[in-house]
């Protein structure tokens, strides 16, 4: 018996079923049974709304440069639910929830995490349970039995929103990935990856020689004025 997950996260499942170990005797198939796998989540890095998935450690002013240290990215991790009649002949979920270990040079900035029904743009935070372990480093959110019971299966997708504090020294390959839990079954998330380096303002020291010439010009000018006053004063007198 084989069972082949394909695009649409349905496996058909046939048994075939032989008499005393015997194909000779004959054989016969069972009635096929169509078994749903949690369709495949995905994950962004942002910052200012923009991907940044790939800057990592290119050269300065590419499209693969690391970004500045210190600097703030938003993780987006998004799972497409199934559609009753559709994919899946369920009318509801039974368990539901997103986990994503924060990577160890991060910085998760606490009380940043939404979760949004992408259909509508609610945002459903308070739909379920939202957790961070500081321990695992890892934020998860819980849907309520409650939501899933309310919520018919209809193609809509969840997305898990947070923000991140990058490390203020020099880092590369920062990997994150995220895990979507349904009804049990676990399925990971592409993995995104970000570098970051100081961004140093550049120190100009002036040279010897032009900070004296700007001090003879200065000097010069003071006595050009002194020497003005001096015949006005004469002048008049």
């Amino acid at each position: 018996m084989k069972a082949k997950n394909d695009a649409k996260g349905i496996a058909p499942n046939v048994a075939t079923v032989t008499f005393n170990n015997d194909p000779g005797k004959g054989t016969q198939k069972t009635n096929t049974v169509e078994n749903y796998f949690p369709l495949t989540p995905s994950k962004k890095v942002e910052q200012n709304g923009k991907d940044v998935n790939g800057r990592n450690d290119g050269p300065k002013g590419s499209a693969t440069a690391p970004l500045n240290a210190g600097s703030e990215v938003q993780y987006l991790v998004t799972q497409k639910w199934h559609t009753k009649g559709v994919d899946i002949a369920s009318d509801h979920y039974k368990q539901f929830n997103i986990q994503d270990p924060v990577e160890a040079r991060l910085t998760y900035k606490e009380g940043s995490a939404r979760v949004i029904d992408m259909s509508t743009g609610k945002d459903i935070t308070s739909e379920g349970t939202l957790t961070y372990d500081s321990n695992s480093r890892t934020l998860k959110w819980e849907a309520s039995a409650d939501f899933l019971s309310k919520n018919l299966l209809d193609g809509r997708e969840i997305q898990l929103i947070f923000t991140a504090k990058t490390p203020l020294q020099s880092e590369k390959n920062i990997d994150n990935q995220a895990v979507v839990a349904v009804d049990n079954v676990s399925n990971k998330t592409n993995v995104v990856t970000i570098g970051v380096d100081p961004n140093l303002p550049q120190v100009i020291v002036p040279r010897t020689g032009s900070t004296h010439l700007v001090t003879i010009l200065v000097v010069s000018l003071v006595l050009l004025v002194l020497a003005t006053l001096s015949y006005v004063v004469l002048k008049f007198n």
